[in-house]
């Protein structure tokens, strides 16, 4: 047994002292060592088994927030998607959610192809819609469009039901897994991707059961509904702003459920995510 496996001992011992200071003090010293304490704390779960669970909670937590400020240096938004996820359900299997990704793409692997072209962006957006959408059944949640699952991949991905938002991001990982040229575009209001170049390309609306647009009709869909019409509302989102407004998102749909606590945990990761970019 090392030093810090002696301190750790040690510190353990006293969380059950009688000094209410002492075990207090105790309890933040073990969160500081962290993961290397939670050997430890199982074995302490038998003494005390909700004290140790909610250290081991905390230490847990705080890990996540370390990977999540990494994350924020190079954002991958299915890495982001997935840590996410992993900070609300900490038994989460994030490989679980890999394979099932990978296995949406490997069914369409030969139908789209690896290099596309202008001609055929129609035709590979249609097939791509055409299994995501129609086959598998991926679409907007209706009836319950404000519970904050609906923004929670894993979620969405077992229901196959959503938010334009996740909707959006199950087509783009898809994708990605096949080389196809897929843009996440997050329009005001609402949430589609482009599949193809900017002036060609074919918009997909995966929260509407993958209908095909031209990028006029997206225009046209803007001045219906009052937003008027300028370049950028067309632009792609950096894996940075597909994850902040993912978690604007949560932030909303939490505050109308009035859990003010997950409104506070969610909005503490959107600062650390926000801080870093502004900074940048």
């Amino acid at each position: 047994m090392n030093m810090s496996d002696n301190e750790i001992q040690a510190l353990v011992r006293l969380l059950d002292d009688s000094n209410p200071v002492l075990a207090e003090q105790a309890q933040d010293a073990l969160v500081e060592f962290g993961e290397a304490a939670l050997p430890a704390l199982q074995a302490y779960a038998d003494a005390n088994p909700a004290l140790a669970s909610r250290l081991t909670q905390r230490i847990q937590a705080r890990a996540l927030e370390d990977e999540w400020a990494a994350l924020a240096q190079q954002p991958d938004a299915e890495t982001a998607a997935l840590l996410i996820a992993r900070w609300l359900d900490p038994l989460l299997d994030p490989a679980r959610i890999t394979i099932h990704l990978d296995a949406l793409a490997e069914a369409l692997r030969g139908a789209i192809p690896t290099t596309p072209n202008r001609t055929g962006y129609r035709r590979d957006a249609m097939a791509l819609r055409e299994w995501l959408s129609a086959a598998k059944g991926f679409r907007g949640n209706l009836e319950n469009y404000y519970a904050p699952e609906n923004s929670l991949l894993p979620h969405v991905l077992e229901t196959r039901r959503g938010i334009p938002l996740t909707l959006s991001m199950v087509y783009l990982f898809v994708a990605r897994r096949l080389g196809a040229p897929l843009y996440p575009i997050g329009m005001p209001r609402h949430f589609v991707v482009r599949y193809g170049d900017e002036r060609e390309g074919i918009y997909v609306d995966p929260y509407n059961q993958g209908a095909l647009m031209t990028r006029e009709d997206c225009q046209r869909w803007l001045i219906q509904q009052g937003l008027g019409w300028r370049e950028e509302y067309l632009r792609p989102f950096s894996d940075h702003a597909l994850i902040e407004r993912m978690l604007r998102n949560l932030v909303n749909a939490y505050a109308q459920q009035g859990n003010e606590r997950a409104v506070m945990q969610t909005v503490k990761y959107l600062d650390i995510w926000t801080d870093f970019h502004a900074g940048g």
